[in-house]
């Protein structure tokens, strides 16, 4: 999976460059109706093709890095052995009393520092 996830975020760079070389070199469609051609490279429209296509690379790297450290968490776990919780006899060890009683903070009243 974290393959998958480093080639498109190869594959988001490499498309974001070449879209900002393409949307670059287009003509400008205010300097069309404007009717004053120029043409020049349109640095702004390049600049949004090739930063999206950085931060989007960005995010799939950051995606595949962490999975590769869960998959080497899951990996670390799985070669741990796995303890027995249960006695040799096979019944639970005896816990203690567990019911809570709230007889000790029945006439609790509050403060105002409380």
């Amino acid at each position: 999976m974290t393959g998958i996830l480093k080639f498109l975020g190869w594959a988001s760079i490499i498309c974001g460059l070449a879209a900002g070389i393409y949307y670059g070199t287009l003509d400008d469609p205010l300097a069309e109706l404007l009717r004053t051609y120029d043409d020049s490279f349109r640095l702004a429209a390049a600049l949004t093709w090739w930063i999206s296509g950085a931060i989007s690379g960005i995010v799939f790297f950051a995606l595949a890095y962490i999975l590769g450290h869960v998959e080497a968490i899951r990996n670390y776990i799985e070669q741990q052995p796995v303890s027995e919780t249960r006695t040799s006899s096979g019944t639970y060890p005896e816990t203690g009393k567990s019911k809570v009683t709230l007889g000790s903070v029945k006439d609790y009243k509050m403060k105002n520092i409380d």
